[in-house]
Formats: structure tokens, C-alpha cells, sequence
């Protein structure tokens, strides 16, 4: 293959990019919204929330690489990777939809159930368009261009999602549910569009590897490997910092300094865009 060849168009890109737009507007209420909503707005306790939703993630950590061997091992007509990113919408419509369209008196059992199906979605949707994208091209500047696009799809939908609850009072919207079932709402109508835009525009190119065997025991010998410590240590510091403060954001804001759940969106809001304007 040609370099020139290699080199995918940005429509085709931008397509890739698109199903970023709902999968990052899950993401961020997932961390920041649902915690506190669950807890304030529809009854369960505190302990019972941060339970449900800590649990969920450590089984979480064992499923990525159960779905990543057997995504390894699929063979189909139209992909490995496009097979599986088609099967985890449906997954992340069901479970969004289960979750932030939820009434008050919900069970524990309830979130814990919900919580599991769309991690499983997010699993399937992460690890699926990362490797897509992987076989777009081999060549590094050109997967530099491609992620460029992945991640911009991503600031774009946080952007987007946070935009909800901090203009719906604006336009006669009022209660929190409403900003929280918007976003949901927001999820669940760009997830068949945009991942369907992405299965007809976007290739997935055949790429002949080596299988290798990948069970418990090569994943214990990567942890012998010095440079891999120090990835998983730095990544699980850069994760921790915002993961605390996503969680606590709510609660911080509004129990200690008194601001309403419209203007916490908003400050979240101009929080972000800060970070887009500065990042160059």
C-alpha cells in the first residue's frame, strides 16, 4: 500500500470521529452527573451510589482485556473491529436510556444492573474504534492525524453534552432531571446516526498478524516489564486527579459554595472550553 494510499481522507475522519460525539457525551455524566443524581435527586444513598459505581468499575478492569482477545479472535465479512463497535450501540442505547431516563425509588439492584451493561458498551465501543483506527494506515504520522481526530471528536461532544443543562433553564426547562434526561436523550439519538455514518464511510482494512497467545499469564509478564510499570503508574495518576474531582464536583459545588446545578454545568462548561482554547 502506497503512502499516498494510506492517507485517509478527512471526511473519512471526521466519520471515524463522529460516534465520539455521543460516546464522550456518556463518558463525562457517567463520572460527573449520575452519581449525584442518584443520590440527591433520586434517593439512594450515598454509600450505596460510590458502591455500585466503584465495584462496577474494578469489574470493568477485568473485562477490557477478555473483549480485547476476543475481538482478537473474530473473523467476519465486514471486520473485526466494525463487527463489535456496530454490537456495542444497541448495548450503550439500552443502558443510557435505562439510566438517565430513571424515576425516583430506583433499587440499588437497579443501578448496579445498568452500570454493568453500559460499561460493558463503553469496553466494546472503546476498544473497538481505537483498533479500527490502528489499521487505518501504518504509518505514524498518519496515526497521528487519525487520533487527532479521535480526540477532537471527543472534546467536541463534552462540549456539547455539557452545553444541555446549562441552557435548558434559559429556555424554560427547570429541575435538574431535565438537564440530566437531556443529555441522555442527547446519547441515544446520536448513537445510531453517527456509529452508522461511521460502519458505511470509514474501511476497516485486512491486516494479516500473527496470532500469539495472550491468556493470564502474558498479561502477568507485562507487569515485569519496567516500562510498562511506568505507563500504568502514570496513567492511573493522571486519571485519579480528574476522577476525584468529576465525582466530587457536585457535591462540592453545590453543598459547599451554594451554586445551583444550571450554574455548576456552566462553570463546567467554561472549564472546558478553557482547556480547548489552551491546549495549543
Amino acid at each position: 500500500m502506497t503512502a499516498k494510499a494510506d492517507r485517509r481522507s478527512n471526511w473519512t475522519l471526521a466519520a471515524l470521529a463522529a460516534p465520539c460525539l455521543p460516546l464522550a457525551g456518556l463518558g463525562l455524566p457517567l463520572v460527573v452527573y449520575l452519581p449525584e443524581y442518584y443520590s440527591n435527586q433520586l434517593g439512594l444513598s450515598l454509600a450505596s451510589v460510590g458502591a455500585a459505581f466503584g465495584a462496577v468499575r474494578l469489574l470493568d478492569m477485568a473485562f477490557d482485556p477478555y473483549i480485547g482477545g476476543v475481538m482478537d479472535r473474530t473473523r467476519s465479512r465486514v471486520g473485526r473491529f466494525k463487527l463489535w463497535f456496530a454490537i456495542s450501540a444497541p448495548i450503550l442505547m439500552l443502558a443510557s436510556y435505562m439510566l438517565f431516563m430513571a424515576k425516583p425509588g430506583v433499587s440499588s439492584l437497579y443501578l448496579w444492573l445498568w452500570l454493568l451493561v453500559v460499561y460493558a458498551g463503553v469496553s466494546i465501543a472503546g476498544l473497538s474504534q481505537l483498533a479500527w483506527a490502528a489499521v487505518l494506515s501504518p504509518q505514524y504520522d498518519q496515526r497521528s492525524r487519525i487520533y487527532g481526530w479521535w480526540q477532537a471528536g471527543n472534546v467536541v461532544g463534552m462540549i456539547l453534552v455539557l452545553t444541555l443543562p446549562a441552557l435548558l433553564p434559559l429556555l424554560g426547562f427547570k429541575g435538574h432531571g431535565s438537564g440530566v434526561q437531556a443529555m441522555g436523550w442527547f446519547i441515544v439519538i446520536l448513537m445510531p446516526i453517527t456509529v452508522a455514518l461511521a460502519l458505511w464511510k470509514v474501511p476497516e482494512p485486512q491486516v494479516v498478524s500473527e496470532v500469539k497467545k495472550s491468556g493470564f499469564r502474558e498479561y502477568l509478564a507485562l507487569f515485569k516489564r519496567p516500562s510498562v510499570v511506568r505507563i500504568l503508574v502514570a496513567d492511573l495518576l493522571i486519571g485519579t486527579g480528574p476522577a476525584i474531582t468529576g465525582a466530587l464536583f457536585f457535591f462540592f459545588f453545590g453543598r459547599v459554595k451554594g451554586f445551583s446545578h444550571a450554574e455548576a454545568s456552566l462553570l463546567l462548561l467554561i472549564y472546558f472550553i478553557g482547556g480547548l482554547v489552551g491546549a495549543p
